[in-house]
């Protein structure tokens, strides 16, 4: 695919979209840097999801299953918000908690429709003596904008009557992790081994007139098109990082020219290939936490499509050349980098998807279609942005309507990417964008358990949404939000199955451990909402000749992993959450994938084979061309993954709903069914593994098996149009 030369410069800027991966209670706070007192009378918000009546889990999963199940006599016959109240109003625990909090003066309390949960406004003074804590500001450290009223310490005063009747406290002693703005993960990437011999901060030294050798760059990240490789790059002058258009210009380590060492297929191709500086752009972030420019370096070398490319660069003055940079492998498990490198492959976009898949034409758009993503940490979309990426591809218009807050001039590359990718694949359809945000009252950050109440508080949700977002299990508990978060919200994603609106989840972009972009950490560590047995969750593959071709292309696709050829990895894994428990609709195909004799999983003591696998499915997720702050760039993820995935499902809903019909709902024992009467449905993806996470390659992991797999789950679409015909004719 070409385009138009002006553009091409930053339509090789990449930009990896991830699930954020902390580690540990220190990791999450660390994230939140204290930034003052609190006045008594400034408000807060707090969130109290309580304990259901004996019963009302067990009734939800009956009523999920009832309409999900695909020989269930009553398969997508949808409860109503009401008829879900009936199995979860808990107006016991309710108006204990009520009662709590008007003793000490708080009124402005609001209770779900389902009567489990409630919303409590107060004053910080209030706030404080209620829960035996103190209250302060928090900033994030590399959002300045995102803000925190919170406590360092757990509360202490909260009678215990009380505390046995809540199951999910949020707003007091939790720390959230962001997704942070794209930018500032490559921040974290590119940055890494120049933070060790600069700070940041620091300004690039001026010249004193005696030319130095120039500094060692450091290569952050490789981005390779059918056509062309490209480095992001950052440069070293001296002890100082370079901020200005040219490389340490007006320093005493000015960058004259480049030379690339460029390897094809293993094969050394140029051992000094001259760069010019034409060839670098400086990236000016936009966002506010970025300090430190990334430049991208473009190769002059002519890439072919499905070429293994590796490539390292060096600094060149007039005084001498510095040594050469290479991305930051970490290969103790025997991957070959020189042969492997990035694989050249072509740029996606929603016309090459539907070719690609074999989706055909929109169905025309009945009344009641929707579809929606949910978006948190502030990420918003730009309006512009998508009226553009709209134009640029000839797609239909997609009315957008804003559930919470939006700041279009301040757009994310994560909601850019959901939002332009779940309507560029169903386009004309009335898209949701809900910012799970708390409102004006009170700096605060709102998160899954907040989304999911607010969804089931409507009376009309949106019919599926697109998530990308999550965090390691283990990483709730550590982050404040309790131990029984994670089994709460699998309460909220019931009532949503039982009312059939689908969640589809982004499975993670560090592979099996869950901890990647530059860690060393290697041990297994499943995601959630990923890991939900009640959730849709997709995992990433890509376009390669390597794999069978699709009819009617020249190529196939493979699990995304840096030793195919990308620069992360996927993930998937089984659940160490005893509330995940392994769903009736998956245990045939686990039990089959676990018999194998040629499966490659971890030691037995490192995963519980008895919980919830993950993923369900995948989707292409590299080399998504998106319009973000104005320019064409190209965004890889199971974030780009997830919300593809949704599109295809909102076109299989649309002709449901044409022929009269109620919506997939949740689609996932349905899924199953078909993937074992008619495999053909699906593309088999049996290449790849998910043993490596950032730049880091572990020992242990999951492998792509024949059928469904902790990889890559049942495979991507396959015959589409058998797909849509099986999917109709169900009741």
């Amino acid at each position: 695919m070409c385009f138009v030369p002006q553009v091409m410069a930053r339509v090789l800027a990449a930009v990896v979209v991830a699930l954020m991966c902390l580690s540990g209670a220190q990791a999450m706070r660390s994230q939140w840097r204290r930034a003052g007192d609190v006045h008594g009378d400034s408000t807060m918000r707090v969130t109290v999801g309580v304990a259901l009546p004996e019963g009302a889990y067990d009734m939800l999963v009956g009523s999920c299953k009832s309409v999900s199940e695909p020989t269930s006599a009553s398969y997508a016959q949808y409860l109503s918000r009401d008829q879900v109240a009936e199995m979860t109003a808990s107006d016991k625990n309710v108006a204990l908690v009520q009662d709590w909090l008007a003793s000490a003066g708080v009124s402005d309390v609001t209770v779900s429709p389902t009567r489990d949960s409630l919303v409590a406004v107060m004053s910080v003074a209030q706030g404080e003596a209620l829960f035996g804590v103190s209250m302060s500001l928090y900033n994030h450290v590399d959002v300045p904008r995102l803000r925190l009223v919170r406590s360092a310490t757990e509360p202490t005063a909260v009678p215990s009557a009380v505390a046995e009747a809540i199951e999910v406290l949020v707003g007091v002693s939790d720390f959230p992790s962001v997704n942070r703005d794209l930018v500032a993960k490559h921040k974290k990437q590119t940055a890494k081994v120049a933070r060790a011999k600069a700070a940041f901060a620091k300004a690039a030294p001026a010249a004193t007139g005696t030319i130095q050798p120039p500094s060692t760059p450091t290569v952050g990240l490789m981005y390779v098109s059918d056509t062309q490789a490209t480095l992001m790059t950052l440069f070293a002058c001296g002890d100082s990082v370079s901020s200005t258009t040219v490389p340490c210009a007006g320093t005493d380590y000015p960058v004259e020219s480049l030379e690339a060492e460029v390897y094809v297929n293993g094969k050394l191709m140029e051992s000094a290939l001259s760069v010019p500086l034409s060839a670098v752009s400086a990236e000016i972030q936009p966002t506010p936490s970025a300090n430190n420019t990334v430049y991208n370096v473009a190769i002059p070398y002519p890439v072919s499509e499905f070429q293994y490319v590796n490539v390292s660069i060096r600094a060149v003055n007039s005084a001498g050349k510095s040594e050469f940079a290479t991305l930051p492998w970490k290969n103790q498990y025997g991957m070959n980098n020189s042969l492997h490198g990035m694989l050249a492959t072509p740029y996606v976009t929603p016309e090459l998807l539907t070719k690609f898949y074999g989706l055909g034409d929109m169905p025309s758009i009945p009344n009641g279609l929707s579809q929606a993503v949910a978006e948190f940490g502030e990420q918003w979309y730009s309006p512009v942005d998508l009226a553009t990426f709209y134009k640029r591809f000839e797609l239909p218009v997609s009315q957008v309507t804003v559930v919470g807050n939006n700041d279009g001039p301040q757009s994310g590359g994560e909601a850019t990417l959901d939002i332009q990718y779940i309507t560029g694949v169903a386009p004309g359809v009335d898209t949701t964008f809900w910012s799970v945000t708390p409102g004006a009252a009170a700096p605060d950050q709102a998160f899954l358990f907040e989304w999911a109440s607010q969804v089931n508080a409507a009376s009309n949700p949106p019919l599926l949404t697109s998530i990308s977002y999550g965090l390691g299990e283990v990483q709730y508990v550590q982050s404040g939000f309790g131990p029984t978060y994670i089994s709460r919200t699998n309460v909220e994603f019931l009532k949503l199955c039982s009312r059939g609106s689908g969640i589809l989840v982004a499975a993670g972009d560090a592979g099996a451990s869950n901890d990647g972009h530059g860690s060393n950490t290697c041990s297994v560590m499943p995601d959630f909402p990923s890991s939900s047995p009640w959730v849709t969750t997709v995992s990433a593959s890509f376009i390669s000749n390597a794999a069978p071709a699709r009819p009617g292309q020249n190529a196939g696709e493979v699990a995304v992993s840096i030793p195919n050829g990308v620069f992360w990895t996927t993930g998937g894994g089984f659940s160490s959450e005893p509330s995940c428990e392994q769903p009736w609709y998956q245990q045939d195909a686990v039990a089959t994938y676990l018999s194998r004799g040629d499966g490659t999983f971890p030691p037995n003591s490192m995963f519980n084979s008895t919980l919830r696998a993950y993923p369900d499915v995948s989707a292409i997720g590299h080399n998504l061309m998106c319009e973000w702050a104005g320019t064409l760039v190209s965004i890889d993820g199971t974030s780009a993954s997830s919300p593809i995935f949704a599109g295809i499902l909102t076109r299989l809903n649309a002709a449901r709903l044409n022929a009269g019909k109620n919506q997939l709902g949740f689609a996932n024992p349905l899924l199953y069914s078909l993937a074992a009467s008619n495999p053909s449905v699906f593309y088999d993806i049996t290449i790849g593994d998910n043993k490596c996470a950032g730049f880091t390659c572990c020992e242990y992991g999951y492998a792509c098996e024949k059928g469904f797999d902790a990889v890559s789950g049942l495979g991507s679409v396959g015959d589409f149009a058998l797909l849509e015909k099986l999917v109709v004719s169900m009741a």
